[in-house]
């Protein structure tokens, strides 16, 4: 009697370590479908850094164009008013003003990026 409940008890941990290893291959499984799946978005999220940091610096190098605008219109919007041309102090005022627009607008995207 007591071989046969040996023999079962046995047989009971051998059933427990087949368990305990199916779920340790399960949850080995799930963890590197897990890793696997990670991969993925990682890489679309170092795309989307690259992409804003791009973005971001020619946002940058607009906004300096922009501001050589303002100062080129500030250097020779004097000079066409001491001349009397109009027509050019008006120019010059139209283009420093869209400019400065711009620069602003540029200044609103680049703190949106950071």
């Amino acid at each position: 009697m007591k071989n046969i409940l040996d023999k079962i008890n046995k047989a009971d941990e051998i059933q427990a370590s087949k368990v305990e290893l199916a779920k340790h291959e399960v949850e080995l499984n799930a963890l590197e479908e897990i890793r696997k799946a990670e991969i993925e978005p990682n890489a679309f999220m170092d795309k989307a850094i690259s992409l804003k940091n791009e973005a971001k610096q020619n946002f940058i190098n607009a906004q300096n164009k922009y501001k050589l605008i303002i100062d080129l219109c500030d250097k020779y919007l004097p000079i066409a008013k001491e001349i009397g041309d109009d027509n050019t102090v008006k120019i010059f005022n139209n283009k420093r003003k869209m400019a400065n627009d711009m620069f602003k607008a540029l200044k609103l995207d680049i703190d949106k990026l950071k």
